[in-house]
């Protein structure tokens, strides 16, 4: 399933978890920091979120306004 981490995926999830992203369109080279509602706690949730959804644990990090949600991405698919 980490293989089958794509844009849309992670895309989805993102916009699950800030609802105020759903009208955001989330590409590879989307930072964090331009999903509506990132915030420091938003690391976390995200971050519980992937290790749920995908049972990898991201570094908490990686998850700095400046990550892209490519880098994500790969994180996921490589460790």
């Amino acid at each position: 399933m980490v293989n089958a981490v794509n844009i849309d995926t992670l895309s989805a999830c993102i916009k699950e978890l800030f609802p105020d992203a759903a009208d955001v369109i989330i590409g590879s080279e989307t930072l964090l920091d331009d999903v509506p509602g990132w915030d420091s706690m938003s690391a976390v949730n995200l971050q519980t979120y992937l290790a749920t959804a995908f049972g990898v644990t991201i570094p908490e990090e990686m998850l700095s306004s400046e990550t892209s949600v490519g880098e994500i991405i790969e994180q996921i698919r490589h460790g």
